[in-house]
């Protein structure tokens, strides 16, 4: 396989001798070589086999004509045997030629279509190869992350995505070479079929089946099925489908294998199968989980990582190769899988509806796929179906037109589908969006339900009930075909008498090969070239539609939307239009720039147009056409058309949407005019009137752009009144007779027709109407015009010009033969009504002339029409003479226009214009006149006005002149109706300037912040803002609310006036500073509103100011020592700031006043102007005297800078920093004196250049001994003695600051770093040390304390467990002690070791650990061990001993303290809390009980298991296990050591003594670790508060045990249990009341019961009795709580529950049988009336049974029903207390009843019976009692003559006699008891009969 780049060639290396048709091609040669076949690596020898046969037979051809023209020599001379060769010979080149140009047409349509399909798989594959490679790279980065610590393995394993790449790529190859290859394997490479004959196939290369035949053939196979379903699915061997919940495999012959599916959700079943070429299995999916089936081994498993959406469920699935395409989410997306044999699968994309379905479909459960597309069954709305192709990406390829609902069903071959409607059709189509074949079926099975093919030779069907299979014939040729052999018979047909020749001998190969290709010859040769036309024009379609993509698609969408109908049909119409290449034209850069469609029914139809499937006829008549505006077509429908604004950008997918617009012109029905009116005046105006960016033009103010614009509207104005002209025609009546009319011509015509009354009759009224319709029009011209008020001119030229096209049509229609006609007719015959009919042509005819005459003056208007209705009023005015000159023009020569109503009119309109332009022209475009800057609207308003003054002015002017001339009409017009309305427009346009000038003069009152101001400057913002939101149009003067509105506002504006000035006069009341008075006067000096005395406020202003000085002079003298300063000022500065402040009071007022007025020029202004220079003065000495005061002090200042930086108290020893603050003060000073411009000495300057300096130093200084205090503060108290030596270091570099270092010194930096350096270095050690104190020492001892030795859990435990947990945590504890013992003894040592490293080298040698020597004290030599005190505790080796001994001692008391509080734990969960009130103790129970039993019920007592006793002895047990703990603890080394010099003191002191050393030792030594506490606590202490571990130490070890605290918590757990044992015998009185269920015997009992025979009410107190007890123990707490102890009573329920139902079910089994018995009776009695009943009634003895039962049933009524009551009772009852026996009893209860009212029910039915045939019985009884009664006078007869109680009769005879007479007797009796019963039946009297009596007791 080659890729169009060879860069990308994939080619497998196999061990093959053949070579490919590339290897030999040069680099130069094409990307794409001619190879189409893949049987070897790229070329296949059988195709060049196919081609040397195929010119092969052409050769041979050549030889038969040959051979036959030797031959037939003898033939006559019309025969082709004349003709020479070389004509031959070019006839048969002309067919090759021929077919090689079709051949070549075949192949580069094939190319082409399959290239694009190349592309397809190419791009697919090459994104998912894209995907996989980014996959992995991020798969290899993290697998590499995760290995950087392992350098050993390098090698990262790949998953097995490369092994499914391959396959991708490998079936991408045989794909490819799939699409290119012509299927020449399993057909003759020699056929000579032409493909041409099938020209309703859609691809040349596909396989052709003809299912028609397959199924008229009989079946191979049939198997029946149980349920209805659509499931199934077909691999190269077998069938998979569904029947019901079963999975049946079969294949052709016989069924294989059958699978159960057992379903994991309720409801759930099988919705689609699907057989996996790649996997080798099925595919089976359920609602909720997919499966994989294996057809060999018959086994089936789920695959879980495939799952529905949330709360959905799977619909359909497919699979082609390695991809597969799920539907899930109930239908509603549809999602695409990568699949392989590792199980390695992984969701590619998901498409949800929306990206595929329309708006008004949806996805429905069936999907199907090839190894190019896929199919989907889209179900609209409307619940009608629909399939639509897809490719992998769902883009959608092609739509399946149909008028049947169609349901996919499979995939069967090349591009060919199956689908059904699942009735009895199979529907089979291709790829091209129509139908290719219709199958109709009526099969035995039921409708059809799917259809799948079976390998190559077989295809299965499924059925409702059945599963058919089929066998399909040999398939046709496919492939490429051979060329057109031409025999020479077929020649002489076609090609006449010149190439004719006749054949008769020749080989019998050739014959059959010329036999069999004659009808392609005549097929290609012949006249018909439709099939051939058809053909190349799908090739043309076909090839256009590849080249389609984004681009067309949105122009194809666009004019579907508009049209309404699909886009598939546009794109079908659009393609076969030989104007296609004009939307590639379109596409270009610089291309055509318009690109127009017609929508309308096409007047001449393309022949060579293709028709495809049998539904092609029924597609709609219009088409859509593209037209270039060249074409003679003309317009009849609609016009879509696309326009690209920009022509230089190329048209692309991105851009289209933004570069192209896209309208429509409908044409249709005559609707041009409207379309055209609606585009510009909807769309085209608006769009231009609101674009800015003209261009080269820059706005729309252009005049250019103006000139556009108006010609635009005047434009749309002439369209639109034409639109209106053609809407309101008149159209004269019709009648009957207008074809007869239409051929009246002549005067004889008219004559001849004038005889004929009933015409005459019928042209009158003809005539009447027309004239009725034309005296309509003529009055409705007459009438008075109904216009606006405000209406302009172009109104006047638009109604005449209305008025013209009326009349002028009327005209017309009078001028037509049929009125003509009519006309001549009438006149003809001298008819009354043409005397009206002239007088209205006349009227017409002078309408007609008036409207022309006064079009053609108006038109001279038009031009200035314009300019009144689009320039502004300056423009207007430079038009007026020449308007009035036209205007005089018309009034002078016009002849129907020069009435004075009709120029005034005009005058009036023309003023109405100008106002409403002035309007415009004010506003320009704004809404609101407030929005439009002040100037500019006056600058316009003042326009408008000069306009009218001109109007009127030329108006008056051009009145004169014709004054001036008699001879001329004179305007003798009314002036007040012309100009009214304009000086009505002025005066309101003054008002409004008015307005504007007052809200702008009273402005400056909202910039104005003074106190008590805001209500007049609301007031004035409301009364602006009321007059603003008016939302009338101010400039509309024929409304009066502005003139009302107006006259508001000035009266309000008065009020404002008026309120201000009082303000002011109130502000000037109240006691302000002269200062803030005159600012005040300064605000409103401004304001042109409002009108204020300046002189009288000044005037009292100075009287206020002599006295503001008077004040300044007194705060002067009463201050200056002391003056006031403000915060943070220094006070020589702040002095001088004051004086300052002074003086500005005074100058500035002066300064005010002296710019409102001169003040030397008054006696009062000189006299403040001496005041204010004496105190000025004054002040000025003041700043003056204090500036040189200050100077003076600089010099002490600089003495002080000599001292030291340090200073100590000497009675208290604390450090201070020597800093002077007048020093700061002195800065302070200069810093603000330099701020107010007074010299600074330069003393003063060095110290405010080293002021940062100096503050820095003295702060820097001060928390250097901050730091210092903060550093000993951290130093932990038991470590104070062992830093000693460490803070001396620091002391040493601290000193020199107290002897040496001044202020002035240079090496003050230096010193502090110095002494950091040495604090740094404590403050680290102190960090060290701290952290390992608290981080490993500390935390070690608070862990070892906080070990818990039992930890009981949160809810209650059984005894055995709190035993097995104490064990388990005193082992753990033991080991968790343990560690943190030893690693505290490491962290002490290690600690030391850190301290000693960083002593002197002198000081470390003191340190000593041997065993000799062990931290002896450094000045034991020194001391006095008279009293054997051998440590010092000031040297550094005694505080290394003693930090030893306290850690091991902490150490000591942590384990104690874990005993202590694991006891402690214990106890708080045993102990009960108990409260006192009053004299009352409450218990409160505990949150947390510890201890869980149970209440037993062991007969005849109730138990606690295990008992109280029992739980004290393990609690017992599990303390002394906590307090041996300390045995497996490991003791210190200095434990030991200390343990050691303790004995040798104790030894020493024993000698010195005199006491025995060993008795000694054994009393006094310290003990180990398990029994020895802190015995350091009791230790003396020397007078410094140390502890003296010199002295002994006998008898103060204790063991853990004795441990006071220990020893409490021991003691009360020894009795903690037993204190709970009155409330548990208080508590199990609760269960004393159930003795009665043990106490006696069930079975005695009842018996005893039974025998008393209870009555219901006796059970149902028992059983009442029994579930009170059983409702009590349920209201029995589930547990009780006492103490600490929880006592669960389900064991205790249940027992007392077993025992109350088995005395519930001994009475009850009691009951059960009396019941059962009473009930068997009723049934018995019931099943033997019935039986009785049921007997047919035949006879009398039938009779007497039904009667019998009726009798019995009346009898035992009362006793039966009073038998089921008590029974149903019963069985309710036991119902009731649910108590039940497995005998079927119960059931037959309920039927008790019923088959007793059946039996009722029955007897009345047989009594009916007999009530209806009594009759006839009765007559039958009377006969039987005749015929008897006379049998029995005959037996008795015999009886007396021939019995055996005759004398005489022998012995032996009478024996028989009686025989005899005994069997007869017999039957007498039986007739007579019957009969007798029949008479007591009927009512009869019962016959007597005495002698029967007789004989019978004579019988015995």
């Amino acid at each position: 396989m080659v890729f169009q780049d060879e860069s990308t060639m994939i080619v497998e290396k196999k061990n093959s001798t053949k070579i490919s048709c590339l290897e030999n091609k040069s680099p130069s040669s094409s990307s794409i070589p001619q190879c189409f076949h893949s049987s070897c690596s790229h070329c296949d020898v059988n195709y060049l086999k196919t081609i040397n046969s195929e010119i092969k037979q052409l050769t041979n051809e050549t030889e038969l004509f040959k051979y036959s023209s030797i031959d037939n020599k003898n033939l006559p001379l019309s025969s082709s045997s004349n003709i020479p060769f070389e004509t031959q010979r070019l006839n048969f080149y002309s067919i090759i030629d021929e077919w090689k140009s079709d051949r070549i047409e075949h192949i580069s349509f094939i190319y082409q279509k399959k290239k694009n399909q190349i592309d397809l798989i190419c791009s697919q594959t090459f994104h998912e190869y894209e995907t996989f490679k980014i996959e992995q790279k991020n798969l290899l980065n993290e697998n590499l992350l995760s290995n950087n610590h392992n350098h050993s393995h390098n090698r990262i394993l790949i998953p097995n995505e490369i092994e499914e790449l391959n396959q991708k790529l490998s079936l991408t190859r045989h794909l490819l070479d799939y699409f290119i290859q012509p299927k020449l394997h399993n057909q003759n490479i020699f056929s000579d079929q032409d493909d041409n004959d099938n020209d309703d196939d859609d691809d040349d290369d596909d396989e052709y089946i003809n299912y028609e035949e397959i199924f008229k053939q009989k079946p191979i196979n049939e198997y029946s099925l149980v349920t209805d379903n659509l499931a199934m699915a077909c691999s190269n061997s077998n069938i998979l489908l569904r029947d019901g919940a079963r999975l049946i495999l079969y294949n052709e012959k016989e069924k294989l294998h059958q699978l159960e599916i057992k379903v994991q959700h309720p409801g759930d079943f099988i919705r689609d199968l699907c057989w996996c070429e790649t996997l080798g299995y099925y595919l089976v999916l359920t609602q909720y989980l997919l499966f994989i089936y294996d057809p060999v081994k018959y086994s089936l498993t789920i695959i879980d990582k495939v799952k529905p959406i949330e709360r959905s469920k799977f619909s359909s699935i497919t699979c082609s190769d390695n991809i597969m395409f799920l539907v899930n989410g109930n239908g509603q997306c549809v999602e695409r899988w990568s699949i392989s044999k590792s199980f390695n699968w992984k969701l590619i994309k998901r498409w949800p509806e929306k990206e595929f379905c329309r708006e008004n479909f949806r996805l429905t459960s069936r999907i199907r796929a090839n190894h190019i597309m896929i199919a989907l069954n889209i179900c609209g709305l409307n619940f009608g179906y629909r399939i639509c192709l897809y490719d992998y990406h769902m883009k959608l390829l092609r739509r399946i037109n149909s008028d049947s609902n169609l349901h996919l069903l499979s995939y069967m071959n090349g591009n060919q589908w199956m689908a059904t409607d699942y009735k009895e059709r199979f529907y089979l189509f291709n790829d091209d969006e129509t139908i290719k074949t219709v199958i109709d079926h009526n099969g035995k099975g039921g409708y059809i339900r799917n259809i799948a093919r079976l390998g190559s030779n077989y295809i299965a069907v499924k059925y409702q009930k059945q599963l058919i299979c089929r066998k399909m014939a040999d398939l046709p040729n496919g492939g490429e075909v051979a060329p057109p052999l031409v025999s020479t018979k077929t020649d002489a047909v076609a090609n006449g008498p010149v190439g004719s020749a006749g054949v008769t001998q020749a080989p019998t190969s050739t014959t059959t090969a010329a036999a069999t290709v004659a009808p392609t010859k005549s097929k290609i040769v012949g006249g018909d070239r439709q099939h051939e036309i058809a053909r190349q024009a799908k090739a043309l379609r076909d090839e256009r539609r590849a080249t389609i993509d984004a681009r067309h698609e949105y122009l194809f969408g666009r004019l579907a939307e508009a049209i309404g109908i699909e886009p598939s049909q546009v794109e079908d119409h659009i393609l076969g239009d030989d104007k296609f290449d004009c939307i590639d034209d379109f596409f270009l850069a610089g291309g055509r720039r318009v690109l127009m469609f017609y929508y309308q029914e096409s007047k001449n139809p393309e022949p060579n147009q293709p028709v495809y499937g049998r539904l092609a006829n029924t597609g709609p008549k219009k088409r859509v056409m593209i037209s270039t505006g060249d074409e003679s077509m003309q317009l009849t429908g609609v016009l879509y058309y696309f326009v690209r604004p920009n022509q230089t950008k190329a048209i692309t997918p991105a851009n289209i949407v933004n570069e192209v617009v896209f309208g429509q012109l409908d044409a249709s029905n005559g609707k041009m005019l409207e379309s055209i009116d609606q585009l510009l005046a909807n769309m085209l105006i608006p769009l231009f009137q609101q674009y800015e960016d003209w261009g080269a033009l820059k706005a729309r103010s252009n005049i250019n752009v103006q000139d556009f614009l108006d010609a635009m509207s005047q434009f749309t104005a002439t369209v639109n009144g034409a639109s209106d002209n053609i809407a309101h025609q008149v159209k004269l009546a019709a009648s009957d007779n207008d074809s007869t009319l239409s051929t009246l011509a002549t005067p004889n015509d008219y004559q001849t027709m004038a005889q004929n009354g009933d015409f005459i009759n019928e042209c009158e009224k003809l005539m009447e109407k027309w004239c009725k319709q034309i005296e309509k029009i003529l009055a409705e011209s007459e009438q008075i015009r109904r216009e606006a008020d405000d209406v302009g001119p172009s109104a006047e030229l638009i109604h005449w010009k209305q008025r013209m096209a009326t009349f002028n049509n009327l005209l017309e229609q009078i001028k037509s033969p049929r009125c003509r006609a009519v006309v001549g007719v009438l006149q003809s015959a001298k008819s009354k009504s043409i005397n009206r009919w002239r007088d209205l042509d006349a009227r017409i005819t002078d309408a007609a002339n008036e409207a022309k005459d006064n079009v053609r003056y108006l038109y001279t208007l038009d031009k200035f029409f314009s300019t009144l209705d689009k320039n502004n009023p300056n423009a207007i005015a430079e038009n007026i003479p020449s308007l009035m000159n036209a205007i005089r023009m018309i009034h002078s020569i016009s002849q129907y226009y020069n009435s004075s109503e009709r120029m005034t009119s005009l005058f009036v309109k023309i003023t109405n214009q100008m106002i409403n332009t002035c309007k415009r022209y004010i506003k320009n475009g704004c809404t609101r006149l407030w929005d439009i800057p002040k100037q500019d609207l006056i600058n316009r308003i003042q326009e408008s006005k000069k306009l009218n003054i001109e109007y009127q002015a030329y108006f008056h002017k051009t009145k004169g002149k014709l004054q001036e001339t008699a001879n001329e009409r004179q305007w003798n017009f009314s002036e007040n109706y012309i100009f009214g309305k304009f000086d009505t427009f002025c005066k309101r346009l003054d008002r409004i300037v008015d307005v504007l000038n007052t809200i702008e003069s009273l402005s400056g009152l909202q910039n104005i912040r003074v106190e008590g101001l805001e209500p007049i400057v609301v007031k004035y913002r409301s009364v602006v803002d009321a007059i603003k939101k008016k939302s009338y149009d101010l400039l509309d003067h024929r409304k009066p609310d502005f003139d009302n509105d107006y006259n508001e506002f000035k009266s309000q504006i008065e009020y404002i006036q008026s309120q201000l000035q009082l303000f002011i006069d109130s502000w000037f009341r109240k006691s302000y500073t002269v200062e803030q008075s005159l600012l005040f006067l300064n605000k409103f000096q401004d304001l042109e509103g409002v009108k204020i005395d300046f002189g009288d406020k000044l005037s009292k202003l100075l009287q206020n100011y002599s006295k503001e000085l008077d004040s300044v002079r007194k705060i002067y003298e009463k201050n200056k020592e002391d003056p006031p300063l403000s915060r943070n000022l220094p006070p020589t500065a702040g002095r001088i700031i004051w004086a300052r402040q002074l003086y500005q009071r005074i100058s500035i007022p002066i300064k005010l006043l002296q710019d409102k007025m001169d003040l030397s020029k008054t006696d009062d202004g000189r006299l403040l102007i001496k005041n204010f220079n004496k105190i000025a003065e004054a002040l000025l000495q003041y700043e003056v005297l204090f500036y040189r005061n200050w100077e003076r002090s600089i010099d002490l200042i600089k003495k002080g800078m000599e001292a030291t930086i340090y200073i100590r108290n000497p009675e208290t020893k604390e450090e201070y920093v020597n800093f002077d603050p007048q020093v700061l003060e002195l800065i302070k000073d200069a810093q603000y004196l330099s701020k107010l411009g007074l010299d600074i000495p330069e003393t003063a300057t060095t110290l405010l250049r080293q002021e940062e300096q100096i503050r820095q130093t003295s702060v820097n200084l001060q928390e250097l001994l901050n730091d210092i205090k903060h550093a000993y503060a951290l130093i932990p108290k038991d470590m104070s003695q062992l830093f000693k030596p460490h803070r001396e270091k620091v002391e040493e570099a601290l000193r020199p600051g107290f002897v040496a270092i001044t202020w002035s010194s240079l090496t003050i930096e230096e010193y502090i770093n110095n002494v950091r350096q040495e604090l740094e270095q404590l403050r680290i050690l102190i960090n060290d040390c701290t952290d390992i104190l608290q981080c490993r020492i500390e935390n070690s001892l608070q862990t070892i304390a906080e070990t818990q030795l039992c930890e009981p859990q949160p809810e209650p435990i059984t005894l055995d467990e709190f035993s097995k947990l104490t064990d388990e945590s005193c082992q753990h504890a033991i080991s968790s002690i343990t560690k943190q013992t030893l690693l505290c003894e490491k962290a002490v040592h290690y600690l030391l070791e850190i301290l000693k490293k960083r002593l002197k080298p002198h000081e470390q040698t003191q340190i000593k650990e041997t065993d000799s020597e062990y931290y002896d004290c450094a000045l034991k030599s020194a001391m006095n061990t008279k009293g054997h005190v051998t440590r010092c505790n000031d040297c550094q080796p005694c505080a290394y001993f003693n930090f030893l001994t306290v850690y091991w001692n902490k150490n000591i008391d942590a384990i104690v303290q874990c005993t202590r509080s694991s006891l402690e734990t214990i106890r708080k969960r045993l102990q009960q809390p108990i409260r006192y009130v009053g004299e009352e103790v409450i218990r409160e129970q505990v949150r947390n009980p510890l201890f869980r039993t149970d209440i037993v019920l062991s007969i005849p007592n109730v138990l606690v298991k295990p008992s109280l006793d029992d739980m004290q002895s393990q609690l017992n047990k599990s303390a002394n296990t906590m307090l041996k703990i300390g045995q497996d603890i490991p003791e210190w080394f200095h434990a030991k050591k200390l343990r050691e010099i303790t004995i040798k003191e104790i030894e020493k002191q024993a000698l010195d003594e005199g006491e025995d050393v060993k008795l000694a030792v054994q009393a006094k030594a310290p003990k180990p670790l398990h029994k020895q506490i802190n015995w350091m606590s009791s230790l003396p202490k020397d007078s410094d508060g140390r502890k003296n571990l010199s002295r002994s130490v006998i008898g103060e070890a204790r063991v853990i045990a004795e441990n006071n605290d220990v020893k409490k918590v021991v003691l009360s757990l020894n009795s903690a249990i037993s204190t709970f044992k009155p409330d548990v015998q208080e508590m199990m009185k609760n269960f004393t009341g159930f003795a009665e269920l043990w106490e006696k015997e069930p079975e005695p009992t009842v018996k005893a019961f039974m025998e008393s025979k209870p009555l219901m009410v006796d059970f149902e107190a028992l059983f009442k009795h029994y579930r009170r007890m059983e409702t009590d123990i349920d209201e029995f707490p589930p547990l009780f709580q006492v103490g600490s102890i929880v006592f669960y009573t389900e064991h205790l329920k249940r027992g007392l529950k077993t025992e109350i139902n088995n005395w519930k079910m001994a009475y009850a089994k009691a009951l059960n049988e009396k019941a059962s018995q009473d009930m068997q009776m009723v049934f018995d009695r019931i099943d033997d009336i019935q039986k009785r009943l049921t007997r047919p009634c035949k006879d009398l003895d039938d009779v007497r049974t039904h009667m019998g039962a009726l009798a019995e049933i009346r009898q035992n009524e009362i006793l039966i029903d009073q038998t089921i009551t008590p029974v149903e009772e019963t069985y309710a009852m036991l119902n009731k207390y649910e108590i039940a026996f497995n005998d079927g009893k119960p059931e037959l209860v309920d039927t008790l009843q019923y088959a007793w009212k059946k039996c009722l029910q029955q007897g009345k039915e047989v009594q009916a019976h007999l009530l209806d045939i009594q009759p006839v019985f009765k007559q039958n009884l009377l006969d039987n009692v005749t015929t008897f009664q006379q049998d029995f006078i005959t037996f008795v007869d015999d009886y007396n003559k021939k019995g055996p109680m005759v004398q005489g009769t022998p012995p032996r005879e009478a024996s028989d006699r009686l025989t005899i007479f005994q069997a007869k007797f017999d039957e007498l009796w039986r007739k007579f008891e019957t009969y007798s019963a029949g008479e007591d039946l009927f009512g009869l009297s019962i016959t007597e009969y005495p002698d029967l009596q007789r004989i019978k007791r004579s019988e015995g």
